[in-house]
């Protein structure tokens, strides 16, 4: 798997590893990180948004 996020996707839809079998190893090598989402999580933990920004985003999501 050499997409972005791939494994993530694939593994995330399982409810439970109980009978699951994979073909092929998962190699830490086979598993790549975006630098642009790793960019966007350092911003978001360095950049919170206030309380009143996550009310109005709350109201207006709600809409």
């Amino acid at each position: 798997m050499n997409a972005h996020g791939q494994v993530y996707i694939v593994l995330s839809r399982c409810k439970t590893i109980e009978g699951m079998v994979l073909s092929f190893p998962i190699s830490s090598r086979g598993v790549e990180i975006d630098e642009a989402i790793m960019c966007f999580d350092k911003n978001t933990h360095q950049n919170p948004p206030s309380e009143s920004r996550l009310q109005a985003a709350k109201i207006s999501y709600q809409l």
